[in-house]
């Protein structure tokens, strides 16, 4: 499998919200796909990744989130699916065409043991 890791700070995807005015996410989900945006272009063409992948994949996330001072919890909060969903979304015409060619996907969240977050990836093709 493939190593990739993100330095940005995991955000789960926020549902969009409609008003009279538009469309609009919150602002942490919004910030992170601003982020993503710059970052992973540049993690991609430092890994070798120089065109979007049209096969099948295997995906593995490992969400690393920064602990704040003052929680209790054993985990992150936010549903570890919206997490996958905000970095699927991202990677969408970068690392491969569309998230609809992941077959198999396993995700997990845990709190960062640096001061930042980031996100791992592994990854392999599956050849059709």
């Amino acid at each position: 499998m493939k190593s990739l890791v993100f330095p940005i700070e995991s955000v789960p995807a926020s549902r969009p919200r409609v008003t009279r005015w538009g469309v609009y996410f919150g602002k942490n989900y919004t910030r992170f796909k601003k982020q993503a945006k710059e970052i992973i272009p540049r993690v991609l063409k430092e890994s070798g990744v120089t065109e979007p992948l049209t096969q099948p994949l295997e995906v593995h996330f490992v969400f690393e989130v920064s602990k704040p001072r003052t929680s209790k919890l054993d985990f992150p909060r936010g549903d570890v699916d919206n997490y996958v969903k905000a970095i699927q979304d991202s990677l969408n015409g970068h690392l491969y065409d569309d998230d609809k060619q992941i077959i198999k996907l396993t995700a997990e969240k845990t709190w960062s043991k640096e001061d930042k977050g980031c996100i791992k990836m592994k990854y392999k093709t599956h050849n059709s």
